[in-house]
């Protein structure tokens, strides 16, 4: 099943969500249970809600990985495309190769400049 662009939007809504609901949740137990309030309380509570959302929140993290995965891997693609593009297009015609040293051209030019020469 391809995920569309809407369920990876969902994905990182849905976590940005949980997070949120997650220092929340830590920060009022904070301000209600301990002596800690104002700063010190949202400095804790950002730390503990970090550890909590590591362990509880890892198969959402792993769904907007993938999504972020999927995003820059297109727009690398789309990148790589447009060089190989523009490499083709501005690409000067290559020169000729010298003549080698048993063609004949080399004995010709000499020849000519021999005569020129007279």
């Amino acid at each position: 099943m391809a995920d569309t662009g809407g369920s990876k939007a969902t994905a990182v809504l849905v976590y940005t969500a949980l997070r949120i609901a997650v220092f929340a949740a830590v920060w009022l137990t904070i301000e209600l249970l301990t002596p800690l309030s104002g700063v010190w309380a949202i400095v804790v509570a950002i730390l503990v809600s970090g550890a909590v959302s590591l362990l509880l929140l890892d198969r959402q993290r792993g769904r907007v990985g993938a999504a972020a995965a999927g995003f820059f891997g297109r727009l690398n693609e789309r990148i790589e495309a447009s060089a190989r593009a523009e490499d083709d297009d501005g690409e000067p015609p290559a020169p000729s190769p010298a003549p080698s040293p048993g063609s004949g051209e080399g004995e010709q030019t000499a020849e000519n400049e021999a005569v020129d020469k007279q």
